[in-house]
């Protein structure tokens, strides 16, 4: 094992173990607080829970790393594809949560201005 594949596998570490926290603390924050289940706090909440899965699949490929663990072609293929579908997905819902600001940004809810007229006696 190279002094690359070490600071690879640190750098996965470093990053991954922070995020992973971070997102746990999202998606148990609004899991408690029903305030945040608005439908963005749920885009946020599906967000963070394929952010940890693919942080999952990252700290696999550090620990691959610190064994020295060479993966044949058809291995790594099948261990590749789940973790770009998470990522598809992930990207997709993170458009949604895009698009989601964006409408209601522009096109914010009105106030309907209501006239009462007094009724004169």
């Amino acid at each position: 094992m190279t002094y690359g594949d070490y600071a690879a596998a640190i750098s996965i570490l470093i990053i991954a173990v922070p995020g992973l926290f971070g997102n746990l603390n999202i998606i148990a924050a609004i899991m408690r607080k029903r305030d945040l289940r608005t439908k963005s706090g749920c885009l946020m909440c599906l967000i963070a829970f394929y952010d940890s899965i693919s942080i999952f699949f990252e700290l696999i490929t550090a620990k691959r790393l610190f064994c020295g663990e060479i993966l044949l072609k058809r291995d790594c293929f099948q261990r590749v594809i789940p973790y770009f579908i998470i990522l598809v997905t992930q990207s997709y819902t993170l458009l949604a949560l895009a698009v989601d600001r964006l409408i209601a940004i522009f096109y914010p809810m009105r106030e309907v201005a209501v006239v009462q007229v007094e009724n004169t006696l």
